[in-house]
């Protein structure tokens, strides 16, 4: 995990990061002024991209503020899990109905053998 938070601080620090918010200096590690904090959370934004297949087209944007990158965040993980759920489910479902269907089989050649 610390190896993926490197790569992407590294590739937050280097390609997305908002120039207007360095006050115009640019891109990168010419930028003094800017907040750790905001590299950070594009850090954590970029890895949980990542973690969960979401994609990198909005990467490309990179005019997000802090909020909107930690509400992101808390959304891919609720859809992760949610996600999740929805296949266990579905899982559990068809699961059963395999074992009704078992059962019901069972019953027939039951009353199959009994009847003759």
């Amino acid at each position: 995990l610390s190896a993926e938070m490197w790569v992407a601080d590294d590739f937050v620090i280097t390609d997305v990061m908002d120039p207007s918010v360095c006050n115009g200096k640019g891109y990168g590690v010419d930028c003094d002024s800017c907040p750790e904090g905001l590299f950070f959370t594009r850090s954590i934004y970029f890895l949980m991209q990542t973690l969960f297949t979401i994609g990198y087209g909005d990467s490309v944007v990179p005019s997000r503020s802090a909020t909107e990158i930690a509400l992101a965040c808390f959304f891919m993980i609720v859809g992760v899990f949610g996600y999740g759920l929805i296949i266990a489910n579905m899982t559990s479902v068809l699961a059963n109905l395999d074992v009704v269907s078992m059962r019901f089989r069972h019953e027939i050649d039951a009353i199959s053998r009994w009847m003759t």
